[in-house]
């Protein structure tokens, strides 16, 4: 007499459920590095932009912003372009210029002939030229590294360069020190 199976054994069900673990272990962080390679991804884009729309902004507006278009090095005060705010803000107002980013902060300042920027949305930040950027160039909030969009640049006229104030215990420092003079 033939016993009439229909349903799954307990042993089965388990090996499928197994399964079925190792499957997610494997596919959720791989789905998580995805996110942050796309965000990461998403800052270089808009800092390129930023840069775009800064050689814009000097070539149409000539005159008006003659200090932030020329080179900072060897300044008392930098003058940069920045995102739109208070008037009271520093910096000269990009808006007309750029728009729809998602960035909370935004600095172009020119140093040695190129564009830097910094540029903080809520998980990233990024600070440099845009040009050959890669998305390990981008810092983690809250990182050493990291830039809040708190500060403005500021000039160090003893060693040429443009500072900016990151988390963690050394600034961002354009151009970068020369190994061999310090």
């Amino acid at each position: 007499m033939l016993k009439n199976n229909k349903g799954v054994t307990l042993v089965e069900l388990l090996i499928v459920i197994v399964i079925l673990g190792i499957i997610a272990a494997i596919a959720i962080p791989a789905v998580g590095n995805i996110v942050d390679n796309a965000q990461r991804d998403a800052v270089i884009a808009d800092a390129q932009n930023i840069r775009s729309a800064a050689q814009l902004g000097c070539t149409s507006e000539g005159d008006t912003w003659s200090d932030e278009c020329s080179d900072q090095i060897g300044r008392e005060d930098v003058a940069f372009l920045r995102n739109s705010g208070d008037s009271g803000d520093p910096g000269t107002s990009m808006a007309d210029y750029i728009e729809g980013l998602g960035a909370n902060a935004y600095v172009a300042v020119r140093v040695d002939g190129t564009w830097i920027i910094a540029i903080s949305t809520d998980n990233w930040s990024f600070v440099g030229d845009p040009t050959d950027a890669s998305r390990d160039d981008v810092i983690k909030s809250g990182d050493d590294g990291y830039w809040d969009g708190s500060s403005a640049p500021t000039t160090n006229t003893e060693t040429d360069t443009v500072e900016f104030d990151v988390v963690g215990d050394e600034n961002v420092i354009i151009p970068e020190p020369d190994a061999s003079t310090e």
